[in-house]
């Protein structure tokens, strides 16, 4: 099989690469050029680590041992994954943002009545037991100061971990995993651009859409089933020269379209496995069906957030002696946020907008020990709650202008919605599904 063909084939390969890498770092010892570092970004990055407690008798935190190199390494992989199609690892950028990105693709392409063929593919653990020397080969492609280079593979070469256990110490050994997970976009960025290279993606007009990724989290599009295929086999291609596993059982195989297209197309095989076709799915945490009603993701954030709210009932806080606000804030941090998560990539109609507020109203009641059947108009204005169709319209005017901020996003609603830039809004040329005409909708409610 394709996975158990990973581990054992490309030795020979490995050995070029390693000796390559190492080759390098001999050269680099006569390196006489210095690397200038800029002392108040590495002060701004230490400034703002989390859990910033006080240092022990030693001077040192374990803060430090947490994050000491983890924010730096943040930075670097920030300025070397350009691509716009790479969401992970980017100052203010979401899972929302590639949620989008994916809808209005779908929608440009059902407007125009034409089928989407997508994988969404899970990577086994990808990014845990990469090789290393692979990644550094990355990396001194990717034009990386020599120094820094070398900083990054003496750092890895020195990793060790050993078990603490009542002040008893087992002995030490080598690992390979640690630092890796921060720069795996780096060891993907390739991939991409292979696919963009390709003739197979989607595309709106001249934007091409063929792959999204989320870090790890990949998920490819295209307009026929026989170009999937083939984006697929370039894929699987890359994992095995790359040493990454594909988990075929947890990959989701959905069609875009008419009802004669998906019955044609029920199965495709991934890594040697046979995946069958799914209607409803879920994307860097929204569910998503094919016919791309948000009433699924809705339904589904509803039940969690009862899940949520049951299971902190046990710790007392429905208790009378806790205070209005410690509630209010309880909902709010653990109900409340789960409930609206992927909000603002949704388009709900009345009898949605009703079920939240609703929801809400429920778990708000039961917080406070009121009746079921109380009247709770009064007590959100007394509590400061806004209804849950105001509070939804700041959260999607908020994400509309970050993403509007987006380059990618930006070009894709000017391509899609060339006509209703200037402020007009004309239904017949967009989706009403799209966010642009939510936004619309939202703006004329509320002018």
């Amino acid at each position: 099989m394709f996975n158990e063909r990973v581990s054992t084939e490309g030795n020979q390969e490995d050995i070029e690469i390693k000796t390559k890498a190492n080759k390098y770092v001999e050269e680099l010892k006569n390196f006489n050029e210095q690397y200038k570092v800029n002392e108040d970004i590495i002060d701004e990055i230490i400034k703002n680590l989390p859990n910033n407690k006080q240092c022990g008798k030693s001077g040192v935190k374990n803060e430090m041992l947490k994050y000491g190199r983890s924010p730096l390494l943040t930075k670097l992989v920030a300025i070397f994954i350009n691509d716009k199609l790479q969401f992970g690892f980017k100052s203010k950028r979401s899972c929302n943002h590639a949620v989008i990105t994916l809808k209005e693709t779908l929608l440009c392409y059902k407007k125009k009545k034409k089928a989407v063929f997508s994988l969404e593919i899970d990577f086994s653990k990808a990014f845990d037991k990469i090789n290393p020397y692979r990644l550094f080969e990355k990396l001194m492609n990717i034009v990386l100061h020599p120094l820094i280079w070398l900083s990054i593979f003496n750092y890895y070469q020195s990793i060790v971990v050993f078990i603490v256990v009542n002040k008893d110490y087992s002995h030490w050994s080598k690992t390979r995993r640690s630092f890796v997970c921060k720069l795996n976009p780096i060891y993907v960025d390739d991939l991409i651009k292979i696919i963009k290279k390709s003739s197979y993606p989607c595309k709106i007009k001249k934007i091409i859409i063929g792959i999204l990724m989320f870090a790890d989290d990949t998920f490819i599009l295209a307009p026929n089933y026989l170009a999937l295929k083939r984006m697929l086999k370039i894929i699987e291609e890359y994992c095995k020269t790359n040493e990454i596993k594909i988990n075929g059982e947890k990959s989701n195989f959905v069609i875009f379209g008419s009802k004669f297209i998906k019955n044609k197309y029920s199965t495709i095989k991934i890594a040697g496995e046979i995946v069958e076709r799914t209607n409803v799915f879920t994307y860097l945490g929204v569910t998503i069906n094919s016919t791309l009603n948000d009433k699924h993701h809705i339904l589904s954030q509803i039940k969690k957030a009862q899940i949520k709210y049951f299971l902190i009932k046990p710790l007392g806080v429905e208790n009378k002696l806790i205070s209005k606000k410690i509630k209010k804030h309880i909902f709010q941090t653990f109900c409340k946020s789960t409930m609206f998560y992927g909000i603002q990539t949704t388009t709900l109609n009345k009898s949605m907008y009703k079920k939240i507020q609703t929801s809400e109203n429920v778990m708000i009641k039961r917080l406070l020990n009121l009746p079921k059947h109380s009247k709770t108009t009064k007590l959100r204005l007394a509590l400061n709650f806004n209804s849950a169709k105001n509070t939804i319209a700041i959260i999607k005017l908020k994400f509309f202008k970050s993403a509007m901020s987006h380059t990618l996003l930006n070009h894709i609603f000017k391509e899609i919605h060339s006509d209703t830039i200037g402020n007009k809004l004309k239904n017949k040329s967009m989706s009403n599904k799209s966010l642009l005409a939510e936004i619309m909708r939202i703006l004329k409610h509320h002018r």
